[in-house]
Order: C-alpha cells, then structure tokens, then sequence
C-alpha cells in the first residue's frame, strides 16, 4: 500500500508540475534588427527598488523601478520605467554572440522571458508600448513584448559589445 501511494504522488507530481516545467515555444524570434525597429524606445537602466513587492503565492513578481541611465531611442525625457520582475543578486549575462539570438539564461527556463533582475546592474531594454492594467487605457512600456528575445539583456559596462552593436543599429537608420 505504502509503494502504491509513493508512485501516485510521484506521479501526479509530474503532471502537475509538467505545465512548469516544459520549454517556451514561439514560431519565430523577432531578429536584432528587428528588435531595434519595433522597440518604442530602447535604453540603459539599473533596477533601484520594488515599487510594489510580489505577494506570494498569489504574485511571482512584483513591480521593479528602473533608472533611466541613457535612452538610445524613444522619448529622450524618460527617467524611470517600471517592469514587472525579481530583484536578485545574481547575475544572469546572455551566453550568446553578439547580436543577441535569444533570451538570457533565465528566460530559458519556461516563462518566455527573464524576469529576474540584479539589483544595481545595467540592463538594455528594448521596451515597447503595452495596454494599461487600469480602466483609462492606458499606456505603460515593457520589455515583455516578444518572447523569447534578448529584450533585456544584462550589461557587462557601458562599454559591453550588445549595447555597442545596438546603438550602431539605431544609428545606421
């Protein structure tokens, strides 16, 4: 009877668990290229604090402030955004070549997206206009827009060869 049991909850462990655990799939990833001709505005910030911490279980993320530290393309008054992610300390630098193919290794792992984020580190964010989550329709920016993208990239400096290609990208227009 004890064996029978353990197999059960093993099993249904598995299924349960199995939604989670399985790949993000997409039909297409949205080149380089084309990250940098649809992004609304593309820019360098660095996570500072939750706006609004996540409240599990009910919420795996909260509401994360950005500094604006340079803005590459879009509105050049922009001084802070805020994304929905974790605030971490660890980092979570993409594996790839430059220019970026894919997510970081975070967003690998079955969401489509990383939403993890080292507190104090520089991201580049291809952000892009998205419906409001409030009754006035209104318009918020997110790097959420395509999955599986590098649309929020860690950076290693200022000087990091994606945010060099990237702005060479943007100046080539």
């Amino acid at each position: 009877m004890k064996k029978t049991s353990t197999v059960f909850f093993v099993a249904a462990f598995i299924c349960l668990t199995c939604g989670i655990l399985m790949p993000c799939k997409v039909s297409e990833v949205l080149s380089p290229e084309q990250l940098v001709a649809q992004a609304t505005s593309i820019v360098v910030a660095i996570p500072i604090e939750y706006q609004k911490k996540p409240k599990p279980p009910d919420e795996q993320f909260g509401s994360i402030k950005f500094d604006i530290k340079k803005v590459l393309k879009g509105e050049p008054s922009l001084k802070q955004v805020t994304v929905q992610g974790e605030l971490t300390d660890k980092d979570d630098f993409n594996e790839g070549t430059v220019p970026y193919t894919s997510v970081r290794p975070s967003g690998k792992q079955g969401s489509c997206f990383a939403y993890y984020y080292k507190n104090g580190a520089s991201y580049l964010l291809f952000l892009k206009e998205q419906n409001g989550s409030d009754e006035h329709k209104t318009k918020e920016l997110s790097p959420y827009w395509t999955p599986l993208a590098p649309v929020n990239e860690q950076l290693k400096s200022m000087d990091d060869p994606w945010l060099q290609w990237v702005e060479s990208a943007i100046n080539k227009k």
